[in-house]
C-alpha cells in the first residue's frame, strides 16, 4: 500500500494556493473590464431603451401558460416595475429581471376566483385577500415579486411623464 505522507485534502489545498499565487491579477482585471465592455456593447446593439434601475412597462402579451399562470393578471400589458438586472437567458435572448410595482396571485378554488395581494397589507385593493399574518410579519412592506421577462416585451417609462 502506497500511503502519501501528506493527506490528499492538504495536497489539494496546497495546489489550490499555488495556483492562486500564479494568477495575474492585472490580466484578470483587464479581461473582466473587456467582458463588461462587450456586455454593454451587446446590450446597446439589442436596442433596449432601459437599463438596470429604470422603470419599465410591459408592452406585449406574455405567455403565462406556465408557472406564471397565477400571476397572469399582474403580468398584463401596462403593468410596471423596476429593472433589477439585465441578463442573457439560456435561450440566447436578452431579458430583464423585473420587480413588479403591484403583484398578486389569482387562484380558482371551487369555482370562485380569489386574488391574493403580494404588496403591503395596508395597501390591499378592495376585493383582494390580504397577505397572510405570517407574511405580514416576515414582509412588512410586501413580498416583492420578480420575473424574468424578454426585453422585447418591455419599454422604459420616462420619469415624471406618467407613461
Amino acid at each position: 500500500m502506497n500511503a502519501s505522507p501528506i493527506p490528499v485534502d492538504v495536497l489539494t489545498l496546497e495546489q489550490l494556493l499555488d495556483g492562486h499565487r500564479r494568477i495575474d491579477l492585472a490580466s484578470l482585471r483587464h479581461e473582466l473590464k473587456t467582458l463588461h465592455e462587450i456586455r454593454a456593447w451587446a446590450i446597446g446593439q439589442a436596442g433596449m431603451d432601459f437599463g438596470e434601475g429604470d422603470t419599465v412597462e410591459i408592452v406585449g402579451k406574455l405567455d403565462t401558460d406556465n408557472g406564471w399562470s397565477p400571476y397572469r393578471e399582474a403580468l398584463a400589458p401596462g403593468a410596471t416595475g423596476t429593472v433589477d438586472k439585465i441578463c442573457f437567458s439560456p435561450n440566447r435572448e436578452w431579458c430583464a429581471l423585473i420587480v413588479l410595482d403591484r403583484a398578486w396571485q389569482v387562484s380558482e378554488i371551487q369555482g370562485a376566483t380569489k386574488r391574493h395581494w403580494k404588496g403591503k397589507a395596508s395597501e390591499t385593493p378592495e376585493g383582494f385577500e390580504q397577505p397572510s399574518a405570517s407574511d405580514q410579519v416576515k414582509y412588512p412592506n410586501g413580498k416583492r415579486k420578480a420575473f424574468s421577462i424578454g426585453a422585447e416585451h418591455l419599454r422604459r417609462l420616462q420619469v415624471g411623464s406618467g407613461g
